[in-house]
C-alpha cells in the first residue's frame, strides 16, 4: 500500500511539473509571436523611409530618425525558466510513457514487496524467519531422537542416516556428530568415527562423551597417545569418570 502510495504521488508530482512547463512554454512562444511581428513592423518603416529617400534625391527631406530599439521590449524573450525541474531520468518522459503507468501493476508491485525479506531497524531477522528456524531445530531433536531408536535396536545404518539428517537441520548440534560416531564405532568405521568426534568438540569443546568415543576410535586406529590424551581430557572435565579411568589404565 505504502509502495503504491508513494508510486501514485511521484506520478502526480510529474504530471503538474509537466504541465507548468508546458504552460511557461506556451508564454514563451506568445511573447516570442509577438516580438517577431513587432519586428516586421519595424522593417518594413524602415523599407519605406528608404524607398521616400531614393524618389527625391537633391531635394530637402524630412529626415526620418531612426527607429529606436528598445532593447527590454523587442529582443527575443527569454525562454523562461523552469521552477522545480523535473530530473534528468523524469525529464526524458515522453507522452508515450504515460501509457506504460497504465500497464503498472500494483498488486504485483505489493506482492512483491511482502516477499522480500523484512528486518527491523536492528536488522534482526523477522519473526517468520525465527519461526522457520526453530521448526528446523525441533526437527533435528526428532532426527535424533529416531536415530536413537533405531541405534537401540541395532540397525546403525538407519541410525546413521538419521543422525546425518539431523545433522544438515542444525549443524550447531554437537549430539549429532557424536551420536553418528557412536554408530560408526558399532560397525568398525574408527576413521569416520574420529571425524564425527571432533566436529562435535569443534562445536562443543567441554563434551566429554565427544572425547571419550574420539579415544575409543583412536585406540581402534592405533592411535594410542592420541586416545591416552583424550581420556586425560575427559578427566580433567570429570575427575570421577570411572569409565575414563579404567580405559586409560588399558593403554
Amino acid at each position: 500500500i505504502h509502495f503504491y502510495k508513494r508510486a501514485m504521488e511521484k506520478v502526480i508530482e510529474v504530471q503538474q511539473q509537466v504541465k507548468n512547463n508546458a504552460g511557461d512554454l506556451q508564454d514563451y512562444i506568445r511573447d516570442l509571436d509577438s516580438w517577431t511581428k513587432q519586428m516586421e513592423t519595424k522593417d518594413e518603416q524602415l523599407k519605406k523611409a528608404k524607398k521616400s529617400k531614393d524618389a527625391a534625391p537633391g531635394e530637402n527631406k524630412k529626415v526620418v530618425p531612426p527607429v529606436k530599439v528598445i532593447k527590454d521590449k523587442s529582443s527575443p524573450p527569454k525562454k523562461p525558466k523552469k521552477e522545480n525541474e523535473v530530473p534528468s531520468k523524469v525529464k526524458s518522459v515522453k507522452p508515450r510513457a504515460y501509457s506504460e503507468w497504465d500497464k503498472f501493476d500494483v498488486d504485483a508491485a505489493c506482492e512483491e514487496v511482502e516477499k522480500s525479506p523484512s528486518e527491523d531497524e536492528d536488522g534482526n531477522t523477522s519473526e517468520e524467519e525465527e519461526l522457520e528456524n526453530q521448526k528446523l531445530l525441533v526437527e533435528a531433536v526428532a532426527e535424533k531422537d529416531r536415530g536413537n531408536d533405531w541405534f537401540k535396536k541395532g540397525n546403525y545404518d538407519k541410525a546413521i542416516e538419521r543422525y546425518t539428517r539431523g545433522m544438515t537441520l542444525d549443524p550447531l548440534n554437537a549430539v549429532l556428530p557424536a551420536n553418528r560416531a557412536m554408530a560408526l564405532l558399532k560397525k568398525g568405521q574408527f576413521g569416520a568415527a574420529e571425524t564425527d568426534c571432533t566436529l562435535a568438540l569443534s562445536i562443543d569443546t567441554t563434551y566429554i562423551k565427544a572425547f571419550q568415543r574420539r579415544a575409543s576410535a583412536r585406540t581402534g586406529l592405533d592411535k594410542f597417545d592420541l586416545a591416552v590424551q583424550d581420556y586425560d581430557e575427559v578427566l580433567r572435565l570429570e575427575p570421577k569418570n570411572k569409565a575414563a579411568q579404567t580405559e586409560r589404565a588399558k593403554l
